[in-house]
């Protein structure tokens, strides 16, 4: 069996030494000694017992007692108590040993509970991860358990070979050293030690110069690299289905600035086969870009499968970009951009950066991390350098030479669980003093719109890169978004119809009669309705308000993010069904819907999911389901989300299955080609019962597609 040395240290004069002293000699364990080592010459009559080894060296510093203990010591783990703590329970010693045999551990942390002021106050954050050469620093920074002496256990022999260095070193150095010589650490959550809560632990704090990889190094020795320049760009894009189906605005706004072109590499695993498909499509219509689809391979796929995404807010695709290099081979660098980007100016300079020997061109994250002081937390003094992952110019070249992309990903597995904002974070403590920062302009961030300092503020025609980091995205509603951020908004919309212009040919319209009765209403209106993702929107707003300067200074906002959007002021005494009527007769879509402007589209884009059903089911009448304000709160039915079909039913038959929705015509989705078959002078009631009635294809659809509000 294997001996065990407690070895308590102690300056003779701690409130709780009985009590420490007491729970070393309570042990169950079989093979112990309890040491004590003390600078005090009187120690031996202020312990509880005799059964242990007392050494004492007057005058010395209570931490640089373990040399003094150590010495005396002939277990093979040593397990240093300081006097203020004790140990949990009799079978603590006996617990770790299992564990230590268990994992064959020459080097055991532990998880602790802290006593004060009477109360036991448990540890919060789970371990995560496994201790390995790449993390370790990172245990150390995120656990006390490796800022403190008491309650580890540590092989003798790996002790000894610290040398003076055991006193001499500080408790995180010393921790540091001895997982370095470790053959098998390990940290358990395993509690069996109780640390005195009144003492407080020390403070993380960086190594000067501490770099977790060698890639400062190799930097500084290939510094005199020189790249030849070129007008032809590569890019790199990274997506899964969610952002295959957000990217083509960045594809076009590439294609659109870069009049010289080059290559767009689209890197993806598994995408729907009508999203390859329309990606393929736009390729195809580029003049400027060759736009390449490149997907992993199974072994590819493996690798990534085992980063954890436990504590992830950001799918794996965000961790696609390591794998780049052996993706592309034959390249020799690429921007990679986030799908979340629009490009609005030339990135040929970029392109061409002089790196400087440096691995990565970054743009430092300014305004929006180093505000929040996570990157103070994450680099130390450090702080400024921590830039942003969205656009990085990548050396491949250099990558593949010195195999970094597997040195990264093996970083990453060991490293992810320890981190705020992922795989930004990995990027920024692997690449440390590896990178080369280029201008803020090539990575604007739109938050610095609302919260940058005045140095950081730049005007959209000196950006080239616009990134929609965070939640408020510019395909969403933006009608909360803070009023600085807009600009940039309506300018990705802006391009995005340039898009629908020339790439919706066969892509049917749906017009939305918008009816305005007060002049506040339209804005939430059309707001919702221009971010739906339909290439084919038209809008006619019928203006039976008080005020039409209001309503058309509002329209005017939007005309460039719709394009096709129609104004008529009518009489103000005009009932509902006229004024729907109106709308009507400026209609030229295939498909048609009425809301008023009090009302609001619902959110996760209706137009999209009704407009699917409609073509893909060949459906001429489509009733929907809608919300309602109340109280200031959004409330609805049950929506499962269903497709009904009612073709056949009576109208009266509806109206006892969905009363609500089937008496008004918001919500109602219908062709075009039914209006040749009703009277337009009837009420809006009986007008909708002839649409149902002229109908082939009918079906309800238990979806929500508007919002209701309190009137």
């Amino acid at each position: 069996m294997e001996r065990i040395s407690l070895i308590i240290l102690t300056n003779g004069t701690e409130n709780g030494l009985k009590r420490c002293a007491e729970t070393c000699l309570e042990q169950d364990y079989p093979d112990l000694e309890v040491i004590v080592a003390s600078n005090d010459p009187e120690i031996a009559t202020k312990l509880p017992m005799t059964d242990c080894k007392i050494v004492v060296k007057s005058g010395e510093k209570r931490k640089n007692l373990k040399a003094v203990g150590l010495a005396q010591a002939i277990g093979d783990y040593i397990l240093f108590i300081e006097a203020e703590d004790f140990l949990a329970a009799p079978d603590a010693v006996t617990k770790l040993m299992n564990i230590r045999q268990k994992g064959n551990n020459d080097v055991l942390f532990t998880n602790f509970v802290a006593l004060k002021d009477g109360k036991f106050i448990y540890p919060s954050p789970k371990i995560a991860g496994i201790l390995m050469p790449l993390n370790f620093m990172l245990f150390i920074r995120c656990y006390d358990s490796f800022r403190r002496l008491g309650g580890n256990l540590f092989s003798r022999q790996l002790l000894l070979e610290l040398g003076d260095n055991l006193n001499g070193f500080d408790i995180q150095t010393l921790s540091y050293r001895l997982l370095e010589l470790a053959q098998s650490p390990n940290f358990t959550e395993q509690i069996c030690y109780v640390w005195d809560g009144a003492k407080s632990i020390p403070t993380f704090v960086w190594p000067d110069n501490y770099h977790f990889t060698d890639t400062s190094r190799l930097a500084h020795s290939r510094s005199t690299t020189e790249w030849t320049k070129t007008e032809q760009i590569k890019i790199a894009v990274c997506v899964d289905n969610y952002g295959a189906s957000k990217v083509k605005v960045l594809l076009y706004s590439l294609e659109r600035n870069h009049p010289c072109g080059g290559t767009i590499y689209l890197i993806y695993d598994h995408l729907a086969d009508d999203l390859k498909a329309s990606l393929v499509q736009l390729g195809n219509q580029f003049m400027n870009f060759k736009l390449e689809l490149i997907k992993f391979s199974v072994n590819q796929r493996r690798l990534l499968q085992q980063i954890s995404l436990e504590k992830a807010h950001l799918p794996l695709s965000a961790y696609y970009r390591i794998l780049i290099p052996y993706l592309l081979p034959e390249v020799e660098r690429v921007i990679y951009v986030d799908y979340d980007t629009l490009v609005i100016g030339n990135l040929t300079d970029l392109y061409n950066t002089n790196l400087h020997g440096n691995f990565l061109g970054v743009i430092r994250d300014l305004g929006v991390v180093v505000k929040n002081d996570w990157s103070k937390t994450l680099l130390g003094t450090s702080y400024q350098n921590y830039f942003n992952s969205g656009v990085l110019l990548m050396d491949l070249t250099a990558f593949r030479k010195y195999g970094l992309s597997w040195l990264l990903h093996q970083f990453i597995v060991a490293s992810t669980p320890f981190f705020v904002l992922e795989d930004q974070d990995a990027l920024n403590l692997f690449f440390k003093d590896a990178v080369e920062y280029v201008g803020i302009e090539n990575n604007y961030v739109t938050k610095l719109f609302v919260n940058g300092e005045v140095e950081e503020k730049r005007q959209l025609e000196k950006i080239k890169v616009l990134h929609y980091l965070g939640p408020e995205k510019p395909w969403q509603n933006i009608s909360n978004y803070p009023t600085a951020m807009r600009p940039a908004i309506n300018l990705y919309r802006k391009y995005r119809q340039e898009l629908y212009s020339k790439n919706s040919v066969g892509v049917p319209m749906i017009s939305v009669v918008v009816i305005v009765k007060q002049q506040h209403e339209i804005r939430r209106c059309l707001e919702s309705i221009c971010y739906q993702d339909w290439p084919r929107i038209e809008v006619i707003v019928i203006d039976a308000s008080s005020d039409s300067i209001a309503v058309k200074r509002v329209i005017e906002e939007y005309q460039e993010q719709i394009t096709q959007i129609k104004y008529q002021r009518v009489n103000t005494m005009c009932n509902d069904h006229q004024l729907h009527q109106l709308g009507l007769k400026t209609a030229v879509g295939e498909y048609l819907t009425f809301i008023n402007a009090i009302d609001y589209m619902a959110d996760k884009m209706p137009i999209v999911k009704v407009m699917g059903l409609l073509r893909t089911k060949k459906i001429d009448f489509l009733c929907t389901m809608h919300m309602f304000t109340l109280d200031g709160k959004i409330v609805g039915y049950n929506a499962p989300g269903s497709l009904i079909e009612t073709t056949g039913n009576s109208t009266t038959s509806l109206l006892a299955y969905q009363q609500v929705e089937y008496q008004q015509l918001t919500g109602i989705f219908f062709a075009s080609s039914l209006l040749s078959m009703v009277n337009n002078e009837s009420s809006d009631k009986v007008w909708l019962q002839q649409l149902f009635s002229a109908s082939r294809h009918s079906a309800f659809w238990q979806g929500y597609s508007w919002i209701e509000s309190e009137r």
